[in-house]
């Protein structure tokens, strides 16, 4: 199994220190059934952690299928929600059910192509792809 991280993920965390270490452990805890709020259609909620815990950190939003691939598709940090607002819109869940349909279905020439178009990126842990 591979980790990836779509562009929007990069673009809406950028510089809220989520490195690769904090996604391969956020990785392995989605695969081994620890996460915040399963969403549906294999989309998942989990919390990282950024400097002060993780009641402070990041959300991020992963589609995984049990067996298959992880990808880290959207995050944002918690102190961007508006107090009151509904932290993941309707609408907005409909697309990220959508997108992670074609991301289960997804061939690795298709990653590949993904990849080398900078739509998304592999993530490394440990030395090697997980």
């Amino acid at each position: 199994m591979t980790n990836y991280v779509l562009k929007p993920f990069d673009r809406n965390l950028k510089g809220a220190q989520v490195d690769n270490g904090k996604l391969c452990k956020a990785a392995k805890e989605v695969m081994a059934g620890h996460y915040e709020a399963n969403l549906g259609g294999d989309v998942y909620k989990k919390r990282i952690p950024l400097t002060r815990g993780k009641s402070y950190g990041a959300r991020v939003i992963i589609a995984f299928k049990s067996g298959q691939d992880v990808f880290f598709m959207n995050g944002w940090v918690k102190s961007d929600v508006k107090k009151n607002s509904k932290e993941i819109p309707d609408d907005e869940l409909a697309f990220y059910k959508a997108i992670a349909l074609q991301l289960m279905s997804m061939t690795p020439e298709q990653a590949l192509r993904a990849i080398k178009a900078g739509k998304m990126r592999e993530v490394t842990c440990d030395g090697e792809s997980s």
